[in-house]
């Protein structure tokens, strides 16, 4: 470890402690909260330096060889029995868990709220009930529901539930196509019939995707504008990337990092365009949505969403910091967050740590510029998002495929120490299974009060801080591999040459 990586470690223990002793010196409660949960904060925090520790060493070791990994071509003959495999279990992944199961009851209990607010903006009424939590109430700005629900107000209940679930089908396979076509490594580093399939195989049979469908989320919209914008920020295309992240932010603010993103790496024109085209988009739907429901959303419901929640499906990082503190119980509450004030330390110090060790990660010397760095760097900045917001349901890591596709490609794994690959690609694929977690199922089997079902609730969200480093890691490793040269923006079909 380097006398710098070492300041960094400490440092960032000096500000979680100094976060804890100013709560506890401004609230009473803090004070009592504290003397009941000593040791296992302690126990907490250790961890935490252990594996910070852990976490540089490993970094060093794993950046330490620039020795290029031969790749040869994967026979075609040799890739065709593997990828129809693949592709035949992606294929009846999606057709049980995307198509068959959400449609059983054709419940869609969030399209179904929603749709109340939106026909209630529809009609010149407020959207939202005073008197229901925010949880259970409507709670998407009025710009979302105008945008996303009210257009299927004209239909009936049933065929408007059916034409929303085939919209977000349609902007899930969509995304999975740009991506397949945008991202993928040259033929001469992997056939690409066999790529192709891992990528489908890992889109189709992920998790939260099915869980988002028999919700009646909109991660499929999502999930699509979120990919419009990492494959046009590496293509150079930033007026194209701000537009479509702002179109994702209306429909799900969760990954608003990927925005400072682009101020922190100075991709102007991508910040600019995002904020204009947000701003155009409010203004011209502000004769529907009303003065009035943007004051009530603003001083009554964000607040609230803001706060989080200790529900068991909140995979954010101040969920986790909240059930440090509060009985088991909280898991299958869907009430308001209480108050917490250590834990709302806990989160600050991290938001902070979260956000300048990725400035520092954004602006580090020897930085290779062109696509892949872009679309890497913007992949950590969607994961952190994630972990670091008040709230972010499980089946908002819909978006993280994205994130996940650029794991088939074998030149992201050459620039690093031969005896870690292995090691780091097996951790990778416990992310990958521990965000694919069916939480639902799960706690209906082990209950939403018992110590299991708090390890259970916490695996997606260190799940989302491991893939970050492990993003991040791919990411300066290629950079030394590369002698931090130039090169030219991504150009489709495929990212910038390694």
């Amino acid at each position: 470890m380097t006398r710098e990586q070492r300041t960094l470690l400490l440092g960032a223990a000096a500000l979680v402690l100094v976060a804890l002793a100013a709560a506890c010196a401004l609230s009473p409660l803090a004070r009592w909260q504290l003397a009941q949960s000593a040791l296992p904060l302690s126990l907490y925090l250790g961890a935490w330096l252990l594996a910070g520790a852990t976490a540089l060493r490993v970094w060093n070791s794993a950046t330490r060889s620039t020795a290029p990994l031969q790749n040869a071509p994967i026979p075609i003959a040799g890739g065709i029995g593997l990828a129809v495999v693949l592709l035949a279990l992606a294929g009846a992944s999606y057709w049980n868990g995307a198509i068959l199961d959400p449609l059983q009851h054709r419940g869609f209990p969030d399209y179904v709220t929603q749709m109340r607010g939106a026909r209630r903006l529809l009609a010149g009424e407020l959207p939202y009930d005073p008197k229901l939590r925010a949880w259970v109430d409507v709670n998407l700005p009025p710009i979302t529901l105008l945008w996303l629900f009210a257009p299927f107000a004209a239909l009936s209940e049933l065929r408007g539930r059916l034409a929303y679930f085939a919209l977000n089908h349609v902007a899930f396979i969509a995304a999975v196509g740009l991506l397949l076509r945008n991202v993928r490594p040259p033929a001469a580093v992997i056939s690409p019939l066999l790529w192709t399939s891992l990528v489908v195989a890992v889109a189709a049979a992920f998790e939260p995707w099915h869980d988002s469908l028999r919700l009646g989320q909109q991660n499929g919209v999502v999930f699509f504008f979120l990919a419009v914008s990492a494959i046009a920020i590496a293509a150079g295309r930033d007026v194209l990337a701000g537009a479509a992240l702002a179109a994702a932010l209306i429909g799900k603010p969760s990954a608003a990092l990927v925005g400072v993103y682009f101020l922190l790496a100075r991709r102007w024109r991508a910040a600019t365009s995002a904020a204009a085209t947000g701003l155009a988009a409010f203004l011209i739907t502000l004769p529907w949505t009303g003065i009035e429901n943007w004051r009530f959303y603003l001083a009554e419901k964000a607040p609230q969403l803001l706060a989080g929640t200790p529900q068991q499906s909140n995979v954010a990082l101040l969920a986790f910091h909240a059930r440090l503190f509060l009985p088991l119980e909280s898991l299958a509450s869907f009430d308001a967050m209480p108050e917490v004030p250590l834990a709302q330390a806990l989160t600050r110090a991290s938001q902070l740590i979260g956000v300048f060790v990725f400035w520092r990660l954004v602006s580090r010397h020897g930085r290779a510029s062109g696509g892949t760095t872009s679309y890497l760097e913007l992949c950590v900045a969607l994961v952190l998002s994630l972990a670091l917001v008040g709230h972010a349901w499980q089946s908002y890591t819909t978006w993280l495929i994205i994130a996940f596709v650029p794991l088939a490609d074998p030149r992201l794994w050459a620039p690093l120490a031969p005896r870690l690959r292995a090691p780091l690609a097996a951790a990778a694929g416990l992310c990958y299974a521990g965000l694919a977690i069916n939480d639902v199922s799960l706690h209906r089997v082990v209950g939403s009060t018992s110590l299991l079902a708090a390890v259970f609730a916490a695996l997606p969200t260190f799940a989302l801080l491991l893939y970050a480093y492990l993003l991040a890691l791919l990411t300066v490793a290629r950079d030394r591999e590369m002698g931090g040269l130039s090169h030219s923006p991504v150009s489709a079909p495929s990212l910038t040459p390694v």
